[in-house]
């Protein structure tokens, strides 16, 4: 069915910087790491925008905010690594090399005011998949905790988190934690494909209190 497959298709479709908000081609850091400029070109980055995957769903909103105020920003991502200093992640490899790049350039540049942290911040706390997601657990580890543990994740997550703060306050940056966007629990593409072959249309979505239920750690 055509509808089927423009579900896959803008699903599979990989997206040219300007449609994710940078300004030109991303530098990549490694596979999973990437980091670039968005806004007013031509502008010094007074913004930054650090986090996981989940980052990267926001930045063209912001890109379009920093064109319309003739401002720019430093965009910083790393799949499954969230801005928590100190930590490694297991699905994020370099996760904690990673960050530390990040506050050092952040940390040096008097430009740069305020910086916004996102990711999937549930995930990294739990450790656990939500709902049918099949993507697996998320193990954190640091120096005091070393040994991977979902017992572990919680206190290892607000130490990271801590830490990071903690860098920004020192180097006189105002920081903003964006809560997580809503988890779906199925793999969305596929899911909204057997949906529309089957004529469903059940609410594919957590419910608010799901939301805030999953969000307590």
């Amino acid at each position: 069915a055509p509808d089927v497959r423009a579900i896959f298709s803008a699903a599979q479709r990989s997206k040219p910087p300007k449609a994710l908000g940078c300004i030109g081609k991303p530098k990549k850091l490694d596979a999973d790491a990437i980091t670039c400029s968005f806004g007013a070109p031509g502008k010094r980055p007074s913004v930054a925008l650090w986090g996981d995957s989940h980052a990267t769903v926001i930045l063209p909103v912001m890109a379009q905010a920093a064109i319309r105020a003739q401002r720019a920003g430093l965009f910083a991502r790393h799949h499954g690594c969230a801005p928590l200093l100190g930590v490694e992640s297991s699905r994020a490899h370099g996760c904690r090399a990673f960050n530390d790049k990040i506050i050092r350039q952040i940390a040096r540049d008097p430009d740069i005011h305020l910086v916004i942290l996102l990711a999937h911040w549930a995930k990294s706390a739990e450790g656990t998949a939500y709902g049918h997601d099949d993507a697996g657990n998320l193990f954190l580890t640091d120096a005091q905790s070393p040994r991977p543990s979902l017992r572990n994740d919680p206190v290892v997550f607000a130490r990271g988190l801590d830490r990071t703060v903690a860098a920004l306050t020192r180097a006189r940056k105002r920081v903003a934690i964006i809560a997580s966007i809503p988890e779906i629990g199925w793999t969305v593409p596929e899911t909204l494909a057997r949906m529309k072959l089957a004529h469903d249309n059940w609410e594919l979505g957590p419910s608010l209190l799901e939301y805030l239920e999953r969000q307590k750690t």
